[in-house]
């Protein structure tokens, strides 16, 4: 299954996820500081690789909504789906 840990991320956000942490940004964090390493790197190269595909709008909202079936929907936080990949993208770069 293609982008699998980013689709296991994805899970974290289910339909209480807002109350495991005060934003989506700090979930991502507490996702990474109790995650083991190799998860924590094979998530950044699902990003990678995503990135590298160079994916529309729509193709990012299927994976996390439709694919990873999340329950956190960037844009009614008034946010992209590209934006919020690549605010993850930043905090993995952050952590590492």
């Amino acid at each position: 299954m293609p982008f699998e840990t980013l689709t296991y991320l994805a899970q974290w956000f289910h339909q209480d996820y807002d109350l495991l942490a005060p934003t989506p940004a700090d979930l991502v964090r507490d996702f990474l500081a109790k995650e083991d390493p190799q998860t924590v790197e094979e998530l950044r190269r699902d990003l990678d690789q995503l990135a590298a595909t160079n994916p529309t709008e729509e193709e990012v909202r299927a994976l996390w909504l439709d694919h990873a079936r999340s329950s956190y929907d960037p844009v009614q936080h008034g946010s992209s789906y590209l934006e919020w990949i690549r605010q993850i993208r930043e905090i993995v770069a952050a952590g590492s």
